[in-house]
């Protein structure tokens, strides 16, 4: 499993990945990660390679946030599931509008 992570605060990266171990070691799957802490940085590795099974979306980031990043990424027909984390409920009606996978809320894990 090629994981991307698109979150700004770098230590949740590691929160992350720590419960995406778990799950992959339940299913006998190895995690691949890929690291980025702002969405320019995803849409330009994405744009250039195909490597990335599932993004794990903050939503709330400088310059370009998790939705526009969101998106961004459909409006290039870039199909990957798109996971948001968020860390406050109020953020969660907007998302809706992209239909995501799943919805996280930062604080729960």
């Amino acid at each position: 499993m090629r994981v991307g992570i698109c979150d700004d605060e770098v230590d949740f990266h590691d929160t992350l990945k720590s419960c995406i171990d778990k799950y992959a070691a339940a299913k006998a799957i190895p995690a691949i990660y890929y690291d980025f802490t702002s969405g320019e940085d995803l849409i330009k590795h994405l744009l250039d390679h195909n490597d990335i099974d599932v993004i794990f979306m903050d939503y709330q980031m400088d310059k370009m946030n998790g939705l526009e990043t969101s998106k961004n990424i459909l409006e290039r027909n870039i199909d990957i599931p798109i996971i948001f984390n968020v860390f406050f409920s109020i953020f969660f009606l907007p998302l809706l509008l992209f239909i995501p996978l799943r919805l996280i809320l930062s604080d729960s894990l």
